[in-house]
């Protein structure tokens, strides 16, 4: 749905407090009037219902009841980005806020400093504190200090100084900057407010922030809420904040993107990956090579993958050489530069005497001898009992010959693994 502005003269609403709601019955109620505690009344509370099924929408309708100023939208579940993004194109207030439905508001002024400091410095956005909320007691977000500290020592603040990421909800943003920009969240299921926050605060390019904590984050359990899906989100928001980093030449936002990537989400990153994340993690690491001026450069989750599967593929390396040792014949299938290292490995092993011939699909553009070891098309092959064949054949012809070898009804074979490194191996 496209998001267009109306004239903000024709509404008096100072600000547009946005709140997605999903499956959050017990905690709807406390954020809701954490909100109509605030001081300042010229508010409009939007509330996206993304599909609930529980009572979370009975709970808004029947405040709604008492209080006009509550709006209900709804939308088929499609995750918190999307949600926000409707309460963006209902909003009629100068200025938007983001609550969460398991947070709240502190402070009952919380809302009201914001719109003054914005209001008495120009600026297009004012943002505060975090106290994090966990087992019912909250303590405040050390990761803030830093904008406590410039706030005492000047009013207004410049976005380049800083480049953080986190902490959008402790904002509020003219809506005008939000329009006229084009901001939006992406409509990831994880990481999409860092890339809203990011993009509104490079373009407000100054912003305030106050000397205290009016907001309540609701940590939630971190783990329970990636799978491999939420992963590949994550991993497009990391994404796009790089790029947006590196576009805009935000040296420090790109920094600090690579260590959330390399340390924060490196475990949960590793325990969900899939094809998909994986190609992502390789654009990923790319884009670090560039930024870093290193062509060698490999991300921790990338590394941690690689070393994984050595680890796999030197076991797999034991139990072929425990085979090798074991069997009377070896026939390696392929007469490639892997066949190659293979042969030149058995040779310095004393194993080289094992090889009766080199096994081909067909003599066509393969040599008659390999290493002085005959080259057999595979269809001239009698198997005998305590043969063993190596398939030394790589990469996508790999299928083929296996199903090859099983249409000959050969079983005792082994693979040469893509990552196995024939060179200096160990017995």
């Amino acid at each position: 749905m496209p998001y267009e502005e109306g004239d903000m003269a024709i509404d008096m609403t100072k600000i547009s407090v946005i709140i997605p709601v999903y499956n959050c019955e017990r905690s709807i109620e406390q954020s809701i009037k954490s909100v109509q505690r605030q001081s300042i009344k010229e508010i409009e509370i939007i509330c996206i219902n993304d599909g609930s099924t529980d009572g979370a929408a009975k709970v808004i309708c029947q405040m709604q009841k008492e209080d006009e100023r509550i709006l209900v939208y709804e939308q088929e579940n499609q995750g918190s980005g999307a949600a926000r993004n409707l309460g963006l194109y209902h909003a009629k207030g100068e200025f938007i806020a983001f609550l969460d439905a398991d947070d709240y508001y502190l402070d009952s002024d919380a809302l009201e400093s914001m719109y003054e400091q914005c209001k008495r410095y120009q600026v297009s956005v004012c943002g505060t504190g975090i106290r994090i909320e966990r087992g019912g007691i909250p303590v405040p977000d050390k990761g803030f200090q830093v904008l406590f500290d410039a706030s005492q020592e000047s009013e207004v603040l410049e976005y380049s100084d800083f480049q953080f990421d986190y902490g959008y909800y402790g904002f509020i943003f003219e809506r005008q900057l939000i329009s006229e920009n084009q901001i939006r969240f992406p409509l990831y299921r994880r990481f999409q407010d860092p890339v809203f926050l990011v993009r509104a605060m490079y373009a407000a390019k100054k912003f305030c922030f106050l000397d205290k904590a009016l907001y309540v984050y609701c940590a939630p359990n971190v783990l329970t809420r990636f799978h491999v899906e939420n992963v590949i989100d994550l991993l497009h928001g990391l994404s796009d904040n790089l790029q947006f980093a590196q576009k805009h030449d935000l040296k420090k936002l790109f920094m600090r993107t690579a260590e959330r990537i390399e340390s924060e989400y490196l475990d949960i990153i590793c325990h969900s990956l899939s094809t998909e994340s994986l190609t992502l993690l390789l654009e990923i690491n790319q884009m670090l090579r560039e930024g870093l001026e290193d062509t060698e450069y490999v991300i921790k989750p990338l590394d941690m993958v690689f070393e994984s599967v050595q680890r796999i593929e030197e076991l797999h390396w034991k139990e072929m050489i425990r085979k090798i040792e074991a069997c009377d014949k070896v026939y390696p299938y392929g007469a490639g530069r892997v066949c190659s290292d293979f042969l030149d490995y058995l040779r310095q092993h004393g194993l080289l005497d094992k090889v009766n011939h080199v096994l081909v699909t067909s003599l066509e553009d393969n040599p008659d001898k390999l290493q002085d070891i005959p080259v057999m098309e595979i269809k001239d092959y009698q198997a005998e009992k305590g043969d063993l064949i190596v398939v030394t054949v790589v990469g996508i012809y790999q299928k083929e010959v296996i199903a090859l070898l099983e249409e000959h009804c050969v079983s005792n074979y082994d693979v040469i693994g893509s990552f196995m490194n024939l060179k200096n191996k160990e017995l």
